[in-house]
């Protein structure tokens, strides 16, 4: 009787739990993300700047192909940017999980030479692209880090970036309107990567029950 109610408990707090929706509303229409349990410090801090406005007018400041496109703000006109990174009011140190990986549609912060993430004002979103079996190996062998069987065929069947695994933070995943990443990465750019047009990404969050993100998105926690 008593496992049977502790039974019973478990599972109305699970049908009640709730989670976190981050909407990317773009110029090709809307992308939907979960954030991760398994980077709760940059899940916490990312979910803090949007609700106090950090992210607030904010754009696509930087394309680049097959590779990742970057939001947030740069501390200069990208038209001279190189390898000039931002300087965020508030910052952390990476959060690695050897269980997340560079996955298309993945939401990843750099890490800057300081050791900090840049999660309180600028992140990227995954692109990537699709690498054969004697890619993956040769990618192995260079760093000497081993793709287990999960990521390699995310890897050969969607795409990824899998030389970036552990080498940055991630913190969710893109999990409705994926295809919006590859439209955005097909805008004119300069020889910088900066758009020839303001591309304007509003940020939006919403909280409701994982069961119904479950039900509405097919994400499985």
């Amino acid at each position: 009787m008593r496992l049977l109610l502790l039974l019973t408990i478990l599972l109305l707090t699970n049908c009640s739990a709730k989670d976190y929706i981050i909407s990317f509303s773009t110029p090709y229409g809307k992308m939907d993300a979960i954030l991760y349990d398994k980077t709760p410090e940059h899940k916490a801090l990312f979910i803090q700047e949007i609700k106090k406005g950090t992210f607030e007018n904010t754009s696509c400041t930087k394309l680049n192909p097959q590779f990742i496109l970057t939001i947030g703000k740069t501390p200069q006109p990208l038209s001279s940017f190189t390898k000039i990174a931002p300087t965020c009011k508030d910052e952390i140190l990476p959060e690695y999980d050897s269980t997340l990986f560079h996955r298309k549609g993945s939401l990843g912060a750099f890490t800057l030479s300081s050791g900090k993430s840049t999660i309180g004002c600028e992140f990227y979103i995954t692109e990537g692209r699709k690498f054969s079996k004697e890619e993956l190996d040769l990618i192995e062998a260079k760093t000497h880090k081993k793709i287990s069987t999960l990521y390699r065929n995310e890897y050969q069947t969607t795409g990824g970036i899998p030389y970036l695994d552990q080498e940055n933070t991630l913190f969710g995943e893109i999990i409705k309107g994926i295809s919006i990443i590859d439209q955005l990465q097909h805008e004119p750019s300069n020889e910088f990567g900066k758009p020839n047009r303001n591309l304007p990404i509003k940020i939006s969050i919403k909280k409701i029950t994982k069961k119904r993100i479950t039900k509405e998105y097919s994400y499985i926690y």
